[in-house]
C-alpha cells in the first residue's frame, strides 16, 4: 500500500472516506476542509493500492512548547491495512518540528491508539 501527503486536487478520491468524520464532528463543512488543504494550512493523506482506503487530514498549530500535529480527520476501511500509516505522518510531524500528536475524536480510538494518552477528551502521544 502507498501511503503519502496529497493535494487538494485528491479530494475526490478521499472524500467519502472522510465525510463521516466531517459530519460527525460538526464544526466545518466540507467546502471549509477543502479550502483549509487548498491554502495549505491543513494537509490531506491517502493511503490506497488500487483503490483509496484510508484517508487523513492533518494541521499544524502552536503549542506552549512547540507546535502540535493535530489528526483532525480520519478515515478508511480495514484498520489493520493502514493504522500503522499513523507513524508516517508522526515522523513528517517530528521533522517539521512537531513536539506532540494530538487526535479529538470518538473515545474508541483511545483502543485503536494505545501510544496516545487522553487528557481531558483529546487523546496525546508525545514524539
Amino acid at each position: 500500500m502507498i501511503f503519502g501527503c496529497a493535494s487538494v486536487e485528491h479530494w475526490g478520491r478521499a472524500r467519502r472516506l472522510l465525510i463521516p468524520a466531517i459530519e460527525w464532528g460538526g464544526e466545518y463543512t466540507e467546502d471549509q476542509v477543502r479550502q483549509q488543504i487548498a491554502d495549505q494550512e491543513a494537509q490531506l493523506w491517502i493511503g490506497e493500492d488500487g483503490e483509496v482506503r484510508c484517508a487523513v487530514v492533518t494541521s499544524i498549530r502552536p503549542g506552549r512548547d512547540g507546535p502540535i500535529c493535530d489528526i483532525w480527520l480520519m478515515g478508511g476501511n480495514d484498520r489493520s491495512l493502514w493504522l500503522h500509516f499513523i507513524e508516517v505522518i508522526e515522523a513528517a510531524a517530528a521533522e517539521r518540528g512537531c513536539v506532540a500528536m494530538e487526535l479529538t475524536g470518538r473515545t474508541g480510538w483511545r483502543r485503536v491508539l494505545p501510544d496516545y494518552r487522553e487528557q481531558a477528551i483529546v487523546l496525546r502521544k508525545a514524539l
